[in-house]
């Protein structure tokens, strides 16, 4: 993680033009020992708010060609993040499914099943209902995976190994004071 101060005065020095955030990495590699950092542009993002809603199968695809897959929520971290990414809409899909008769909920992206936070009356209801909605409050529902509705990608964190440098670039419309 980085942690960065600014002036208290930000909005002034930024006026009308925009923040610029430079951060040289510099790692190495050698015998039994490796660096790299791990970035993220967007770890989750939505999709589907209008005419690209597809059901959970098409949405999964969807995400691994952006490198990714649909958002698994391992943790209340997680569920805040997804939450305010898919607050624009009643429901999206996310990574959970049972596509198996062991009825067992797994991750698409392969992480372990270890946080839950389901409505009332859901998980349990069985075929076909056996893929992860989140609705619009936070809560998730099991449902039927040829339903049409948004969803959340997770995208995977890039390595960046040698010398590089990241530049960030905020105008200030993106930027919350």
């Amino acid at each position: 993680h980085l942690a960065i101060d600014f002036p208290k005065n930000l909005r002034d020095e930024i006026g009308s033009g925009s923040l610029v955030i430079q951060l040289e990495v510099d790692t190495r590699e050698e015998e039994g020992w490796q660096e790299y950092v791990e970035y993220t542009a967007q770890r989750t993002k939505l999709y589907g708010e209008d005419r690209d809603r597809t059901y959970w199968s098409a949405a999964e695809a969807n995400c691994q060609k952006e490198g990714g897959h649909l958002a698994s929520i391992l943790s209340e971290e997680d569920q805040q993040e997804v939450k305010a990414v898919a607050n624009k809409t009643k429901y999206v899909w996310v990574g959970g499914s049972v596509l198996s008769e062991e009825r067992v909920w797994r991750w698409s992206d392969g992480s372990p099943w270890a946080y839950a936070w389901w409505r009332d009356g859901y998980s349990t209801r069985g075929k076909p209902h056996n893929c992860l909605q989140m609705f619009a409050d936070g809560q998730w529902g099991d449902s039927n995976c040829g339903y049409s509705s948004a969803f959340v990608c997770q995208s995977k964190p890039t390595k960046l190994k040698g010398n590089t440098t990241l530049t960030f670039e905020f105008g200030r419309e993106e930027l919350t004071f």
